[in-house]
């Protein structure tokens, strides 16, 4: 099972869920991610191969690109649509969910 506090621990990890979940089915370049979050590209990837590694996100490479696709298919995914209204944040779901 996924350790939810791992993924509140980072401040990069709730940027990018706080992202994608606005748009589950898109996939992301890094370079997308870096300027919506305003986070940089070296710290993005190290979160996202973290997160990728426990299965939230799946990866594709197109070129010399990899895009990452949230993995709506993770015991993650189905807690987080469940529990999420469109008008609460993720980083405070989470830090609800944990207390």
């Amino acid at each position: 099972m996924i350790d939810l506090s791992r993924i509140t621990k980072s401040k990069t990890r709730r940027r990018i869920f706080s992202h994608v979940l606005k748009s589950p089915d898109r996939d992301f370049y890094l370079r997308d991610l870096e300027r919506m979050t305003h986070i940089s590209a070296a710290n993005l990837r190290r979160d996202l191969v973290e997160m990728v590694t426990a299965g939230l996100f799946r990866t594709y490479q197109k070129g010399n690109r990899i895009y990452y696709h949230f993995n709506q298919h993770s015991p993650l995914s189905g807690f987080l649509r469940k529990s999420m209204p469109p008008s609460v944040s993720l980083s405070g779901l989470l830090f609800n969910s944990l207390s």
